[in-house]
């Protein structure tokens, strides 16, 4: 049958003061204001943690949906810029990926970008893909999902804006 193609985040710039981003759960403030976003004003930024930190800045921004039923595809757009630390690099990453709500472990993983991938200062666009297998397993279901970005870092820099995530639905 004919398929559609349906955004699924609201504010997937970070630009509307609506409040549809949740980051209570970070240990600091992730939307912020930036010169040079890539769209708007604002971006979604993770890290440096204090310099005096003894324990790596955690934070996980994220946003409540629900999967269409009849969804057969998930892909994830965006830009990203990187700025690599020097305390601990290989320690230093952020993960993109769809949870049960309440879950820790996520449901389907786009991508986990690594700070020893090497610097980005400039935005690139991206593009990841949910496996199939795991999108099928999401669809229809009444269970409550959140799309997170979770970091785990020293003193590396990760930045998104112009976040899409699209689902494909056949009618």
């Amino acid at each position: 049958g004919p398929k559609t193609v349906t955004q699924l985040l609201l504010d997937p710039s970070f630009d509307a003061a609506t409040g549809d981003w949740d980051e209570s759960g970070s240990d600091g403030i992730n939307v912020v204001t930036a010169a040079g976003a890539q769209s708007g004003m604002k971006v979604a930024k993770f890290g440096p943690a204090l310099a005096n930190a003894k324990d790596q800045q955690y934070s996980d921004l994220l946003q409540y949906l629900t999967v269409p039923a009849g969804t057969v595809a998930l892909s994830l757009t965006g830009y990203y810029k990187l700025t690599v630390g020097t305390k601990a690099p290989a320690d230093d990453y952020l993960v993109l990926a769809i949870y049960e709500d309440g879950e820790i472990s996520p449901f389907t993983q786009f991508h986990s970008f690594e700070a020893t991938a090497g610097a980005q200062a400039a935005w690139k666009a991206f593009t990841y893909n949910a496996p199939k297998s795991e999108v099928l397993g999401l669809a229809g279901t009444d269970q409550m999902y959140t799309f997170d970005l979770v970091a785990h870092v020293w003193d590396t820099v990760f930045q998104f804006d112009s976040l899409q995530l699209n689902a494909t639905v056949c009618e």
